[in-house]
């Protein structure tokens, strides 16, 4: 089981953890890793557990593989798009055309 790594400079505790065999073609690095970005002991630990959880969903996921949605799930994720990108058009924070040509 990992647990929160300090980095040896700044003393910011990151998760570290081996992405499996069975996922490293899929995921194409051999370690996830990101800040926690905290230095408490404590609340790394509370991060660490949280971001472990997400990891996990991520490759449980992933081992499952393909599947093909339905129009329902289609128009829900593009809804959730949708709401996001909305905001941040009508705030000038979004060009669909420079947004578009830059990534």
């Amino acid at each position: 089981m990992s647990r929160p790594w300090p980095h040896p400079k700044t003393g910011v505790f990151w998760f570290r953890k081996r992405i499996p065999k069975d996922l490293l073609a899929l995921v194409g690095k051999r370690e996830e890793k990101a800040s926690l970005g905290t230095k408490d002991v404590g609340e790394a630990k509370r991060r660490h557990a949280a971001h472990a959880a997400l990891v996990e969903a991520r490759w449980a996921n992933l081992r499952s593989g393909v599947r093909q949605l339905n129009l329902l799930e289609v128009h829900a994720i593009a809804s959730e798009f949708y709401e996001d990108l909305i905001p941040k058009f009508r705030t000038g924070q979004f060009s669909p055309v420079f947004n578009l040509l830059v990534h």
